[in-house]
């Protein structure tokens, strides 16, 4: 079930579905937006797979310049495998202020993970508010978003 997934997998969003993803980190947000481009053939026909549904491009923006999306997918492919640990104590209270806020904005909605100080080495993770696991925070630190 989908709140399910949230408990062990909060990043699990299809990339071709994010519009814009931001990393807020110290006072300091990054964003990158994304955009599909659909691949246009030379006689201007619309390229489609054997199943006829159409391709696309993936083009991947950074404070309004073009960049190349190798980076950026190598770093989401590491966050999408970023596991819950353990759900936190029933009675565990939220610090006031988190350490890392990651949005993921789709067409439609936009989900935000934020992480607060959980220990030395975890971050308890609150997912569209609702405070449920911890996790990693080398899983998080192993995330190099490209700058």
């Amino acid at each position: 079930a989908y709140d399910t997934l949230l408990q062990t997998a909060p990043f699990a969003v299809a990339i071709s579905e994010v519009t814009r993803f931001e990393w807020e980190e110290g006072g300091q947000v990054r964003a990158w937006d994304i955009t599909l481009h659909e691949r246009v053939l030379e006689n201007g026909a619309l390229e489609t797979d054997d199943s006829g549904n159409i391709l696309y491009d993936m083009r991947f923006w950074r404070d309004g310049a073009e960049m190349d999306g190798d980076s950026f997918l190598t770093a989401f492919s590491r966050l999408m495998d970023v596991q819950s640990i353990n759900l936190l104590p029933e009675d565990y209270q939220l610090p006031a202020t988190h350490e890392i806020a990651i949005r993921l904005t789709r067409e439609s909605d936009m989900r935000e993970v934020k992480l607060y100080a959980y220990g030395e080495l975890h971050y308890a993770v609150s997912v569209d508010g609702e405070a449920v696991f911890y996790i990693s925070r080398d899983a998080i630190a192993s995330v190099k978003m490209p700058e």
